[in-house]
């Protein structure tokens, strides 16, 4: 986002809507954002839009200074808490400036907005925003969970885990047989379908075995797939 005053402005209204409608979840934040609140506890509401956790969301350097000549805008010098004085002027403010495609990117403000563009749709948005469970800090928080123990630990000194964010590697990258393409797409929808499928008693869906000598790609098809599918790496 070019615009910092925008981006700012964005930030506090996602903090504040997300605050208060119970409905929507982590899935629904953009990542950027996830990042700066999560804690141990996973997301706690309320989201406290500081100029921080702002700096840290959206990458501006001064976020107070970004907006504080705006006619709409405070802040509490003791926390640094960032508000609006008037949120109908700031809803009306930022809505002028940005359009369907902007929103489609932050399921919160879709959700909110989506009577307000023709192209909006806050299911649609929340399809293609990256979930939780690839967040860097989602995974190393599972880890902290599950090897507590320092002989656990050193388990994982054995393994690379990776987030999907972290693979550089994607499916448009390979060159693969018509076959092979008709065989990873029968697992990529396998996965995306995985709990209808477990809810219907199909449960060991969804997996691949790669064999063949060095080089001969299987590494690049599964880190593909991992970042395809939004899903951990974990590499021996």
């Amino acid at each position: 986002m070019n615009d910092p005053d925008l981006a700012v402005v964005e930030f506090v209204l996602t903090a504040g809507w997300y605050s208060e409608n119970r409905d929507l979840e982590p899935d629904d934040l953009p990542p950027a954002y996830r990042a700066v609140f999560w804690s141990d506890e996973g997301i706690e509401r309320p989201l406290s839009a500081t100029t921080t956790t702002a700096r840290e969301a959206t990458g501006v350097d001064r976020p107070w200074e970004a907006v504080s000549g705006l006619l709409f805008t405070d802040r509490d010098e003791f926390s640094g808490t960032i508000s609006f004085t008037d949120e109908e002027m700031a809803e009306e403010w930022f809505l002028e400036r940005v359009d369907a495609d902007h929103l489609h990117d932050n399921p919160v403000l879709a959700a909110e907005y989506e009577d307000e563009f023709d192209d909006l749709s806050h299911e649609a948005a929340r399809s293609d925003n990256r979930p939780v469970r690839a967040d860097r800090v989602w995974i190393d928080n599972l880890l902290d969970e599950y090897f507590e123990d320092e002989e656990d630990e050193e388990m994982l000194d054995l393994v690379d885990v990776r987030a999907p964010e972290e693979v550089e590697m994607t499916m448009d990258q390979l060159v693969l047989t018509p076959d092979q393409e008709e065989e990873i797409l029968k697992i990529v929808k396998a996965i995306e379908h995985r709990d209808y499928l477990a809810d219907i008693g199909l449960r060991e869906i969804g997996k691949l075995l790669f064999v063949g000598p060095p080089g001969t790609g299987k590494t690049s098809v599964a880190r593909a797939l991992a970042s395809e599918l939004d899903l951990p790496f974990v590499e021996v």
